[in-house]
């Protein structure tokens, strides 16, 4: 069950909030099909990058775990 493995983890999506905790807006940016990254803003969906994301200070990034 708990195998040693060479395991890593890679960084697929993040949430970014601006305002404050009484009101703001959040964004998500997620990587899709071919490592592409984009930025998701209500009805709005436009291409990004890692970096970006990396600029926005996100507060939740979820990862995706791959095995060796």
């Amino acid at each position: 069950l708990f195998e040693k493995r060479n395991l890593h983890l890679l960084i697929h999506a993040g949430i970014v909030h601006s305002g404050s905790s009484k009101g703001g807006h959040y964004v998500a940016y997620t990587k899709r099909a071919y490592n592409k990254w984009y930025y998701f803003s209500d009805s709005n969906v436009k291409p990004a990058s890692l970096n970006s994301l990396r600029d926005m200070n996100p507060y939740v990034l979820m990862y995706r775990k791959k095995v060796y």
